[in-house]
């Protein structure tokens, strides 16, 4: 099994499952990539109140 790149839209609601006491496993099972991919993002990447920008935004 393969790990695969979030999209954008997913972030919100990897948050809001999250708020939820959801799993890490359970959110991975309603939006389809592993546990890994799920957790690596809650742990570096998903701050509450997250919110994507394009990388470009970041240098500006």
């Amino acid at each position: 099994m393969s790990d695969q790149q979030l999209q954008p839209e997913e972030r919100p609601t990897i948050t809001s499952l999250q708020l939820k006491s959801t799993s890490t496993r359970a959110i991975a099972r309603i939006l389809g990539p592993s546990p890994g991919t799920i957790g690596r993002e809650l742990v570096g990447n998903l701050p509450i109140g997250y919110a994507s920008v394009p990388a470009a935004a970041c240098r500006a």
